[in-house]
């Protein structure tokens, strides 16, 4: 159950300059409202996201994979004993602030 104070927040530029819409929108901005700091990553489940879209998880993860292999997102993948977990960063924050995940792809949007 997400907490009724939480919320995620969308960004003018996150439509103008991204184009971004629906699902993945929403998508972007919740990621991007954890790495905003160029510190941080998202490490929550699909699940998480499948709530705040009321989608199933099918669609959690093509939107990921998608905004991922548009270059809209970074992905960091690790193993624990046998688990995959995958970490995700805005790939605006990674240009900007200069955060890594050993990417250095042009942050779409920009030329």
């Amino acid at each position: 159950m997400i907490n009724p104070n939480a919320y995620y927040s969308v960004q003018g530029w996150m439509l103008s300059e991204l184009g971004l819409k629906g699902n993945a929108l929403a998508i972007y901005a919740i990621v991007y409202g954890f790495s905003q700091d160029g510190v941080s990553e998202y490490a929550g489940s699909s699940a998480y996201l499948c709530e705040w879209l009321g989608c199933t998880k099918k669609t959690a993860l093509t939107t990921l994979a998608d905004l991922t292999e548009k270059g809209y997102l970074n992905k960091r993948t690790t193993y624990q004993n046998g688990v995959t977990f995958c970490n995700y960063v805005a790939a605006r924050n990674m240009q900007t602030d200069g955060a890594a995940l050993g990417d250095k792809n042009t942050p779409p949007g920009t030329n």
